[in-house]
């Protein structure tokens, strides 16, 4: 009976081997493609960063330029209304060209300070310091998102998929 099976012997050893060589260039194949989509997919994602990095660079300093200009109106005529309300017509209208620009935090940040803007210009006569403090730390906020949507801070590219969701914005 074994002299039957000789025959067979160098046959099956040829199909395990063909069959090893097959799963291990599967394999092999399979993590190969894996790495160049990983590779296609990070050059992607830089070349998208520097295009938006240019088109913020482009806008953010008219903004900025804004709110730097807060502290400086607080030793003057800050206290009117008048001037918050004309500040955050300046703000909103460029918020209504270029917020698509901003990154999630700063687009919750930059909603935060337009609205406390809006409730210190609200009034009538003079703004109060309470409500004023809470302009200036909302605009020392915007000020630090802002720096950080163009990479002043460095940058923190998400690996994770789950990590690229935007917080929830409650209103508009």
């Amino acid at each position: 009976m074994t002299e039957s099976l000789a025959p067979f012997v160098p046959i099956a050893a040829a199909s395990v081997s063909a069959l090893v060589a097959a799963l291990v260039a599967w394999i092999t194949t399979r993590r190969t493609l894996r790495a160049e989509v990983e590779r296609l997919r990070l050059a992607v994602q830089q070349k998208l960063l520097e295009q938006l990095v240019a088109a913020r660079l482009a806008v953010y300093p008219e903004l900025y330029a804004m709110l730097s200009e807060l502290p400086k109106a607080a030793r003057g005529t800050l206290s009117s209304p008048g001037v918050l309300r004309e500040l955050l017509a300046k703000v909103n209208a460029w918020d209504s060209k270029h917020a698509i620009l901003l990154g999630p935090d700063a687009t919750n940040v930059c909603y935060a300070f337009r609205q406390t803007l809006a409730d210190a210009g609200r009034g009538a006569d003079e703004v109060d310091d309470t409500r004023l403090a809470d302009l200036f730390r909302r605009a020392e906020l915007l000020e630090l998102a802002l720096r950080s949507d163009l990479g002043i801070y460095g940058v923190e590219l998400a690996q994770a998929p789950a990590a690229l969701r935007t917080p929830f914005v409650d209103r508009y």
